[in-house]
């Protein structure tokens, strides 16, 4: 024991940086793990505990969407895919269709869903035609869960 205090004091300096290096280790592992302790959990928390009653089987449901969209002349392609807690639409339309009637097929996706699914997912679609250079396109809505009703682009 003897020998150990004799060495401390004869390499003050050293044992001093490595005293200071080891609580400086332990407090950097605390505020770590305070701020990182989640690490390995999904990315959106609890926030999908609701999707799991109500699992939306994306290839079904696209094909399903894609077909009864698709024959209506005045869309020209459809996009969808579920993301987290949010179903995205893509939708472009032929250049002649007007903006109130792409509205109107932006708000007729909710057809494809339960009530029970609309409690729980959001939607967002973005209708676009192939000429960008028009003002009044693209346009956004996005109907968030548990409400009734899109709200859109002001500027639209």
């Amino acid at each position: 024991m003897d020998s150990i205090i004799k060495l401390i004091k004869k390499n003050k300096l050293t044992t001093i940086v490595i005293i200071v290096y080891i609580v400086l280790v332990l407090i950097l592992g605390i505020i770590m793990n305070r701020f990182f302790a989640k690490n390995g959990k999904p990315i959106y928390g609890d926030r999908l505990k609701e999707v799991e009653k109500y699992p939306i089987n994306e290839q079904s449901k696209r094909q399903e969407i894609e077909k009864d969209l698709l024959s209506n002349t005045k869309i020209s392609s459809v996009e969808f895919q579920v993301r987290g807690r949010t179903l995205n639409f893509v939708i472009k339309v032929k250049n002649e269709v007007l903006r109130d009637d792409a509205k109107k097929i932006a708000e007729g996706v909710v057809k494809y869903f339960t009530a029970d699914e609309l409690k729980v997912y959001s939607i967002e679609v973005l209708v676009m035609k192939s000429d960008t250079k028009l003002k009044d396109f693209p346009i956004n809505a996005t109907k968030q869960y548990g409400r009734d009703s899109f709200s859109w682009t002001k500027d639209r």
